[in-house]
Order: structure tokens, then sequence, then C-alpha cells
């Protein structure tokens, strides 16, 4: 189950990334110019949306299997929320 685990942060992390540079390139677009492989919003939508989801499972797993999760997933978790309204 550890394995599984590491697999579904690692994920969570790299489509993290991907909304990181989206809304970076949202508020400052001159630091990207043309080198910016842009996204389009239905993909954005559906990154959240996939992370949101992911976070759920992990979290539901966790628990049922009496595993800490770590105080970074959490906030990592609850800054997300937040950010996109999902509360």
């Amino acid at each position: 189950m550890k394995l599984i685990n590491e697999e579904i942060i690692t994920e969570l992390n790299e489509i993290g990334k991907r909304i990181d540079v989206f809304e970076e390139y949202i508020h400052n677009p001159e630091n990207y110019g043309e080198n910016y492989n842009s996204i389009e919003d239905e993909e954005i939508r559906s990154l959240v949306i996939q992370l949101y989801v992911y976070y759920n499972i992990l979290i539901d797993r966790c628990k049922r299997l009496n595993i800490d999760l770590s105080e970074t997933l959490l906030s990592r978790y609850n800054t997300f929320r937040k950010r996109f309204c999902l509360m």
C-alpha cells in the first residue's frame, strides 16, 4: 500500500505543478513570453477535478489504514480547496 500512496503523491505533485504554472501565467504572462505552452481552460478544469479526487482518495485510504498524513499534504490539500472554492 505504501507504493500506491507514493505513486498517488507523485501524481498529485505533477498535477499541482501544472496548475501552479497555469495560475502563475494568468497573473504574470509577461514572465513567459512566447515560450509558454498554453493550457486550455477545459484541461485546467479537468486537472482541478482530478487533483481534488486524488486528494480525497489518498486521505480516505490513509484514514482507513490508520496512516498518519503528513502536515505538508494536509496543508497543501486545504490550500488547494480554498484556492478553487471546493469547501
